[in-house]
């Protein structure tokens, strides 16, 4: 415990009246003692404490003796810019790692900023085309995430995959060794100190030398290094033999060492490599479940970037896989959606702590003495309402809408990677996988959250380098995948509900219904979810409340669709079915009828229609299906149901346009025509019997495609070839 002598007390008092500090508000105890930091710190809350503090005492805001929180973008430059004199705290050596029963500084941990300029420099050679040759596949599970970003870097490090993806855990323990070493360096790091009492303690290696196999990551890069070439007793590279450059990092560093060992020698090698496995892996594991997890809650914005990747892809604008190119060209959206989960969710944790020089500085309009400890924490930037109008709503528009000025400041205040001198180095690694990876994800599968009704939690254990411990912490917020959405325009006690369940039986994984009656759509949920479950599969169901007369909520509740699943198959059946004797009926009731059974048609097929095509063409084994619940009306009207029968005939007519326009493009349009009045009772004209039929005629091979079953009263069960 941090204990005050008479003695220190007495400076820590002097401390607190120094001008230009005694009066910068914050937390009382936070003057006196550090752990008010290490508590917060501890709690994995600090970043949202910040937050409220700054909304409460302003840009400047004392967390310790001599630690000030600055909350404004102006001071950036001041405090991370080139040659400004700030130095790093004590806070920053705990990262290092030990070889050879020696601390080695790297690049996030060295205090050294010429150090910092050299050896920077062999990181910022062009990955993209490296990159884009090793995303052969996408991953569907939050923690597939860090799998899949260990293994990239791993490629493009050493030129072999570390094996996560293929064993599909951590291999080695590697990634809960890394989280342990994390939560230490945060937490001690508030008082660095100690750590010379702890892990830091000089004598810890000589006396202990396994200490230093504890080190993973270190552990990897010294079998990569030793499998390419051999390691003298010293521990330095034997250069016998010049390596060959090639495309991954170790090569091209062998090569360098090879030519001149002085320019960099084994220990950069070293532990250069290890950085960039933590850099690479992290930042781009964390900004990967960001962006995803703030595109599922916010399923309009989903459906404007699926919207942007398929129009891209049906232009042959996008290769497989999508590579840094073509997004950053082709998918300002994604730009956009990109920028805003970093922001919501930025790389760093805590403040980046940098001590004020001799002489002092002035931040915010106050002089600050020299030797205090300032820092910026990104949570805090990023949500200043000054600069980002409701700054904690998820607005991708804002990066594409705001006026130049505004723009301007924001991308000033953006400090998701840090900046000047010490940007974080795995940024580059990040945002080409992100560009590659997420409209490629996007593309091939549909996503979802496993218990949407739960948020997920954050903590600022911070990442290596500059970035927090950020992951969907419970089981049931894991992303899952699937590729088969049934969606239902109409739901209802009869053809409804008995399409769904049976489709749900043998087929689909993700069942949406749309219907005006929230009360019936629950019931129509418990039932299909029950049908599912007595044939053993498990299904998703999701409903809608939506009057499908209302065209504007129409298309506000399919653009959520959009992020329910990849959708393979469309039934509509919504219609009003109520007497309209001709010449009786007023024609506010047909238009009503002709916006529910035609333009709503029409809506849902201009939003469907690109999405199966889309699929027809994917090269899955898939069934992309419009099919329309009809009846004889259109060939033979009933007077008595004079405006059924018109809009019937319309939408028959409708059908068949579309039959004609995509069923040449892979997508198989047709009618479910039911043949007189539909009862429980009825031999033949039950909804189970019509659901079957609406099987038998989705199931049907692409050769043997017919446009219409029409199910008799008799019986009989008619197939036509064509609508």
């Amino acid at each position: 415990m941090e204990v005050l002598a008479p003695s220190s007390f007495k400076a820590y008092a002097a401390y607190l009246v120094i001008p230009g500090l005694a009066g910068i508000p914050g937390p009382g105890i936070a003057k006196w003692t550090r752990l008010w930091r290490l508590h917060s710190v501890w709690k994995a809350d600090d970043h949202n404490t910040a937050i409220d503090l700054h909304r409460k005492h302003g840009p400047l805001v004392r967390i310790g003796p001599k630690h000030i929180s600055v909350g404004d973008s102006s001071a950036i430059r001041i405090i991370y810019g080139l040659n400004k004199g700030f130095t790093k705290t004590g806070f920053y050596p705990i990262q290092c790692i030990s070889w050879n029963k020696k601390p080695q500084m790297n690049l996030f941990s060295t205090c050294d900023e010429m150090f910092h300029r050299e050896t920077k420099a062999p990181t910022t050679y062009d990955l993209v085309t490296y990159l884009d040759h090793t995303l052969s596949s996408v991953v569907d599970l939050g923690m597939w995430l860090q799998y899949y970003a260990f293994d990239v870097v791993g490629e493009f490090t050493f030129a072999k995959k570390l094996g996560f993806l293929q064993e599909g855990n951590d291999v080695d323990g590697m990634i809960e060794a890394i989280q342990g070493k994390l939560l230490y360096a945060s937490v001690c790091g508030q008082i660095p100190e100690a750590h010379l009492l702890l892990l830091g303690n000089p004598l810890f290696p000589v006396f202990m030398p396994s200490m230093e196999t504890w080190n993973h990551v270190l552990n990897l890069t010294l079998k990569a290094i030793n499998s390419r070439a051999s390691l003298q007793r010293d521990g330095e590279l034997d250069s016998g033999e010049k390596p060959e450059a090639g495309k991954d990092m170790l090569s091209r560093w062998m090569a360098i060492h090879a030519s001149d060992p002085e320019k960099l020698s084994t220990r950069d090698v070293i532990v250069h490599l290890s950085t960039n496995v933590f850099a690479g892996s992290d930042t781009t594991a964390i900004a990967l479940r960001a962006v995803l997890y703030l595109l599922l809650r916010n399923p309009a914005a989903m459906a404007r970037l699926n919207a942007e990747i398929d129009h891209a892809d049906r232009e042959g604008k996008l290769s497989k896989p999508v590579s840094c190119r073509e997004s950053t060209s082709h998918l300002p959206y994604l730009q956009a959606v990109l920028k805003e989960a970093m922001r919501l969710h930025p790389s760093v944790g805590l403040i980046l702590e940098h001590e004020v020089p001799k002489g002092g500085i002035t931040l915010c309009d106050r002089h600050i003495p020299g030797e205090t400890v300032v820092g910026i924490n990104a949570w805090v930037l990023h949500r200043d309402a000054r600069v980002f109008p409701d700054p904690d709503k998820f607005i991708p528009e804002r990066w594409m809408d705001s006026d130049p000025q505004l723009l301007k400041k924001m991308e000033q205040s953006f400090f998701a990677f840090g900046a000047g001198s010490r940007t974080c180095i795995g940024k580059n690694i990040s945002f080409i996988e992100m560009h590659n990876i997420i409209p490629q994800l996007l593309r091939e599968c549909g996503i979802r959250l496993h218990s949407p009704e739960e948020g997920w939690k954050t903590n600022n254990h911070i990442r290596f380098p500059l970035q927090y411990l950020h992951f969907v912490r419970r089981p049931s917020h894991i992303l899952t995948m699937s590729n088969r959405t049934l969606l239902l325009i109409g739901s209802g006690p009869g053809i409804g509900v008995a399409v769904a369940s049976l489709f749900a039986q043998r087929y689909f994984d993700n069942i949406a219904l749309f219907a005006r009656n929230p009360v019936q759509l629950e019931k129509d949920r418990e039932t299909i979810l029950a049908s599912a479950a007595s044939a053993n599969r498990s299904v998703t169901v999701q409903t809608w409340q939506v009057d499908i007369g209302d065209l504007r909520r129409l298309e506000e509740a399919l653009a959520q669709v959009a992020q329910f699943g990849d959708l393979e198959c469309v039934y509509f059946n919504a219609a009003r079915v109520a007497p309209s004797p001709i010449f009786e009926f007023p024609i506010s009731g047909i238009e009503e009828d002709f916006r529910v059974s035609n333009l709503a048609l029409y809506a849902v097929a201009k939003w469907a229609m690109p999405l199966l095509c889309a699929k027809a063409t994917s090269g899955t084994d898939c069934r992309p299906s419009f099919l329309v619940t009809s009846s004889l009306l259109p060939v033979d009207p009933i007077p008595e149901l004079f405006a059924l029968s018109m809009v019937k005939a319309a939408q028959a007519n409708l059908v068949k346009s579309l039959d004609k326009a995509f069923t040449p493009q892979g997508v198989h349009v047709g009618l479910v025509v039911v043949g007189g009045e539909v009862s429980p009772s009825a031999p033949a004209l039950n909804a189970r019997n019509i659901a079957e039929q609406a099987w038998n005629l989705f199931a049907q091979k692409r050769e043997a495609w017919t446009g219409q079953v029409t199910i008799l009263e008799d019986g009989r069960v008619e197939w036509e070839p064509s609508i």
